[in-house]
C-alpha cells in the first residue's frame, strides 16, 4: 500500500508506504515508511503469538534526516529547526505495549543538527518539567542547539546512557543515568559545561529523579558548592566525546556537529 501524500493538515507526513504479510498468525511489517520533508521514518516489525499469551516481537525503526520543523509544526509550540537521524531496535515479549517496553532489549541512537533546546524539552517532557530543567541548568528559555547526540542501550526495560551530549552556542551539556521503562521512573543527571570561563561559576549535576508523571529536578546536594566541580565535569564529558566519532547519526552532511566531533578527535 502506498499513499503519495497525506491530505490531513495535522499530519506532518508527505507519503506513506506499507507492506504487510500475515502467515499462520505471525505478522511481518516490512516496511512501514513515512516521508517527512526531505527525510523519512521507516519501521520493520516481526510479531508472533507467544507461549502463555501475548506477543513476541522484534522491531527496528530508522530516522533519516527527519525535518524537526515539520514535526514541531503540529504541536502547540509550532517551532523548531534541524534534521533528526538515528535508529532504535527492540526485541521483547508481552501482553501490552507497556509490558513489552518494560521487558525489552535493544538500543536507541539519535542525532540532531540545529534546533531549539527549549522547544524540544517542552515538547518531550511537558511545560513544567522542561522549564524546570532549563532553569536548573542555567540556560535561557531560547537556547539554540548546534548538535545533539544520544546513544542508549536497552536491557530488560532499562535504558542506560552510553552517550548524551548537547552542544549549544554557550555550553556543552552531558547526561548520564538510567530510565526504567518497567517502573516508569527516572534516575538521571545532567551537567552544563560553559564554553567560556566565568568567575564563580562551577558546574553541578542536576538530578532528575522519580516517576515519569512527577519527577523532581534538583542540584546534587553532595556536589553543590564543591570547589572541584569543574574537574569532575570535564571527566564526565571526556568519555562521551571519545565515543562520538563511532556513532552513526544519519543526518547527512551537516557541519553543525563538526565542532563536537572535533573536540572528540
Amino acid at each position: 500500500m502506498t499513499a503519495p501524500r497525506s491530505s490531513a493538515e495535522a499530519m506532518p507526513l508527505d507519503n506513506v508506504h506499507a507492506e504487510l504479510a500475515i502467515t499462520d498468525g505471525a505478522i511481518a511489517l516490512k516496511p512501514l515508511r513515512f516521508g517527512v520533508g526531505r527525510g523519512r521514518i521507516e519501521l520493520q516489525l516481526d510479531a508472533a503469538p507467544a507461549e502463555g499469551g501475548g506477543l513476541r516481537a522484534k522491531a527496528g525503526i530508522s530516522f533519516q534526516r527527519v525535518d524537526l520543523s515539520r514535526l514541531m509544526g503540529v504541536t502547540p509550540l509550532g517551532e523548531g529547526q534541524g534534521a533528526i537521524g538515528g535508529s532504535a531496535r527492540i526485541e521483547t515479549q508481552g501482553r501490552s505495549v507497556a509490558e513489552m517496553l518494560g521487558r525489552g532489549d535493544g538500543a536507541v541512537t539519535l542525532g540532531m543538527a540545529g534546533g531549539n533546546l527549549s522547544a524540544l524539552l517542552v515538547d518531550i517532557s511537558g511545560l513544567r518539567l522542561g522549564n524546570a530543567i532549563l532553569s536548573a541548568l542555567g540556560l535561557p528559555n531560547r537556547t539554540r542547539v548546534q548538535c545533539f547526540v544520544a546513544d542508549l542501550g536497552l536491557r530488560r526495560g532499562i535504558l542506560s546512557t552510553r552517550t548524551v551530549l548537547v552542544d549549544t552556542e554557550d555550553a556543552v551539556i552531558s547526561g548520564r543515568g538510567d530510565i526504567n521503562l518497567a517502573r516508569e521512573t527516572l534516575d538521571y543527571a545532567l551537567r552544563t559545561e560553559a564554553k567560556s570561563f566565568t568567575i564563580g561559576s562551577l558546574p553541578t549535576d542536576i538530578l532528575i529523579r522519580g516517576p515519569f508523571r512527577d519527577p523532581s529536578v534538583l542540584p546534587d546536594p553532595v556536589e553543590l558548592g564543591a570547589r572541584g566541580g569543574a574537574a569532575v565535569g570535564l571527566g564526565i564529558i571526556a568519555l562521551p566525546l571519545a565515543l562520538l566519532p563511532t556513532i552513526q547519526l544519519g543526518i547527512g552532511e551537516d557541519n553543525r556537529c563538526e565542532g563536537l566531533a572535533r573536540r572528540a578527535r
